[in-house]
């Protein structure tokens, strides 16, 4: 008895179970089969498949907005702070240096000239990351 008490507080036994051991005539008990998890998977198939199309619908929409903004591009960007960042702006032939902070963008310079932006087949991009992964590979190796 106290057993059924703690399920009724708990709220897992509904109230007309727990006030006696006799059965309602012609009252159903919900069964719980095959078919209950089918039309539930279908349902969460059902809602995966709309977030899925939503994404790609939001997608498309982006790509057709940055197309329009093709002659804005960032050039280069430095983290100064958590929050904080200084981005290189090519705006047409100009580039801006602007400072992005939560809730603010400013100006902070026009640059005379403009930043060459580092092709990846820069000399100085020799001894970057793979050149290092292969010598630290290769030292792994050997020992």
């Amino acid at each position: 008895m106290a057993t059924r008490w703690i399920l009724l507080a708990a709220g897992l036994v509904p109230a007309s179970a727990s006030a006696g051991d006799t059965a309602v005539p012609g009252a159903a008990v919900p069964a719980v089969g095959a078919g209950y998890f089918v039309q539930m998977f279908l349902g969460l198939a059902v809602v995966v498949a709309a977030i899925v199309a939503l994404l790609w619908l939001l997608k498309r929409v982006n790509r057709l907005q940055g197309s329009v903004q093709g002659q804005l591009r960032v050039v280069a960007a430095v983290s100064l702070g958590t929050r904080e960042r200084a981005i290189v702006l090519q705006v047409g032939d100009e580039q801006v240096l602007v400072g992005v902070a939560p809730g603010r963008v400013s100006r902070l310079h026009v640059l005379p000239r403009p930043l060459q932006s580092p092709s990846p087949t820069d000399e100085s991009d020799a001894g970057g990351f793979k050149a290092r992964l292969a010598s630290a590979l290769a030292g792994r190796r050997a020992t």
